[in-house]
């Protein structure tokens, strides 16, 4: 049950929350009021009874890594379920109740899935139309962009009013800084037709949504375990060589394609547009898993063979300029990983649980409560 049948009783708001790893279930209760998004709920609730709020069941799995839960079911496979299933209710609502409109709260692994509902509703490839959704917030989204509070409005701190509304309460509503990094896997993707009722809660030192702009190892790795299953050890090896091994080819897809450059003199030159890390964090994204198009690995496979020609023709022509072009590459997969040798950018990941975990003790959970508190009273006042 992805939401109780709402029946005739349609309120103004209906706010879907999903909730972060090890959250949640598929059998969970949608109306219970429990992990972060409980604390977004509870105090929103108790202000404005007539709100109707439910979280999304669904696995909130990381591969059975421990502490998650005993779910093996991998972090991107999680999160896509995660996404298909907040869309699923949120069509559901806007089909019995055509006048209500939506709120959406996701929390960390939720708050990646939550965004990307948005981004799809914002681009009008969504389960509902734009005008149906008043307000998105997204607490540790792990594919926050770099920025400001409401992505593709820099400076802006007050949401934009919900559809239809003068936004009066809303107006007094203004989300608290974050920081100026992205997140682990930083979405460039704006929210379209959603843009200003996007709202990014990120606590400095929370490396799910603020991370060095410069680790890309680190990157790559945790994207790699994101797709693992990681169970038990025997299953945790064989799952991750295939992945690591999958995203290698990937990444080496697109770096004969797109940086090995033949002439037409028959010279090879390696000029990369990223450096091999970045290609790898690229290729590791647990949002787009799976191998490369088969089209893309033939051609790389084509043009490899007409590279190892080239060079075997004339090997003292080419050798000697190719040690020269992948020694500047070295450099700048070292840059690519700076952060790793700074004190002070290793000194935040010993708190790392703590800021992750800390936004209902900080209040900000309530905060988001607040403000789809103040996006209902903009609805009802309007007589919706």
């Amino acid at each position: 049950m992805l939401v109780p049948d709402l029946g005739t009783g349609c309120p103004a708001l209906v706010v879907l929350g999903v909730q972060g790893t090890s959250e949640s279930s598929p059998a969970a209760d949608p109306r219970a009021l429990t992990g972060m998004i409980g604390q977004v709920f509870a105090p929103m609730l108790g202000s404005d009874p007539g709100i109707g709020a439910f979280t999304i069941p669904y696995d909130a799995s990381f591969g059975g890594v421990w502490g998650t839960g005993a779910d093996t079911t991998t972090f991107a496979a999680s999160s896509t379920r995660a996404e298909d299933r907040l869309g699923a209710a949120a069509a559901r609502v806007v089909a019995e109740c055509p006048h209500t409109q939506l709120g959406v709260v996701g929390f960390s692994q939720g708050a990646g899935a939550a965004a990307g509902f948005a981004r799809a509703v914002g681009d009008g490839i969504g389960p509902v139309d734009a005008d149906h959704v008043a307000g998105v917030a997204l607490l540790s989204d792990w594919t926050r962009s770099p920025g400001g509070q409401i992505p593709g409005r820099p400076g802006q701190t007050t949401p934009d009013p919900a559809p239809g509304t003068a936004g009066t309460e809303v107006s007094g509503i203004s989300l608290p800084p974050v920081p100026s990094t992205g997140g682990i896997v930083s979405d460039a993707a704006d929210f379209g037709d959603l843009s200003g009722r996007v709202g990014q809660y990120c606590a400095a030192g929370d490396l799910a949504c603020d991370f060095p702009d410069h680790a890309a190892v680190v990157q790559a790795v945790a994207g790699i375990a994101a797709q693992a299953d990681l169970g038990d050890p025997v299953s945790a090896v064989s799952s991750l060589t295939a992945v690591a091994t999958a995203t290698a080819a990937r990444a080496g897809t697109a770096a004969i394609l797109d940086d090995v450059q033949l002439g037409a003199d028959g010279s090879v030159d390696y000029v990369p547009a990223e450096s091999f890390c970045r290609r790898l964090a690229d290729a590791a994204d647990p949002r787009d898993p799976g191998p490369a198009p088969e089209a893309e690995t033939r051609a790389a496979s084509d043009k490899a063979a007409q590279v190892a020609a080239a060079i075997a023709a004339d090997p003292l022509g080419q050798i000697p300029r190719l040690v020269g072009e992948l020694g500047a590459a070295v450099a700048a997969n070292i840059a690519d990983n700076a952060d790793l040798a700074d004190p002070a950018v290793l000194s935040r990941a010993a708190g790392v649980v703590a800021d992750h975990t800390g936004y209902g003790r900080d209040g900000t959970a309530a905060a988001a409560g607040d403000w789809f508190d103040a996006i209902a009273h903009d609805l009802e006042g309007d007589g919706r």
